[in-house]
């Protein structure tokens, strides 16, 4: 297995999944998309994209955006595994045909989010759960917010994570 990470702001790091992954051995590569863009037929087999306080309906002012939302779809295609959180859940809506709107007000800064069933259920999010040492994936996560957007769950898609404001975090 190997990781391919996708970040959208330049003095951003992927944090506690680097932290994962690193305890974990398992190899990854760090694209930063705003000084090098997004990578040309990556070889990793998953997908992780990260945040950041752009809007995924920006791509004709940061034409990286559109590259993110072409790979995403290019791996949810393909079956590859895909993680998108905050911006990067927008990019894989938006691959995938789903609106991608204002919410009630912004979010940004330290909250939680909770994992639904699903999350609860899916091992490498629990995995990540008590990496954080959060307790355990009933605890859920504390993460760093930083949108003012959301979207609608694209069919054949399931939600993994949600926040008091923002009921499609993951």
């Amino acid at each position: 297995m190997s990781v391919l990470i996708l970040k959208n702001v330049r003095n951003e790091g992927p944090g506690t999944i680097e932290n994962f992954l690193l305890a974990r051995a398992v190899p990854y590569s760090i694209a930063d998309c705003q000084t090098d863009g997004v990578p040309v037929a990556p070889d990793a087999d998953t997908l992780v994209i990260m945040g950041g306080p752009m809007s995924v309906n920006e791509a004709g002012v940061l034409p990286y955006i559109a590259d993110e939302i072409a790979l995403a779809a290019e791996y949810m295609k393909k079956g590859k595994k895909v993680l998108g959180i905050c911006l990067g859940a927008q990019v894989m809506a938006k691959a995938l045909g789903a609106r991608v709107y204002p919410g009630p007000e912004k979010e940004i800064g330290w909250y939680d989010l909770e994992l639904v069933d699903a999350g609860l259920s899916d091992p490498l999010l629990k995995l990540l759960s008590l990496q954080q040492g959060a307790g355990g994936p009933e605890q859920g996560l504390r993460v760093f917010h930083w949108h003012g957007e959301t979207f609608d769950i694209p069919e054949g898609a399931g939600r993994l994570a949600a926040s008091a404001l923002y009921p499609n975090q993951a």
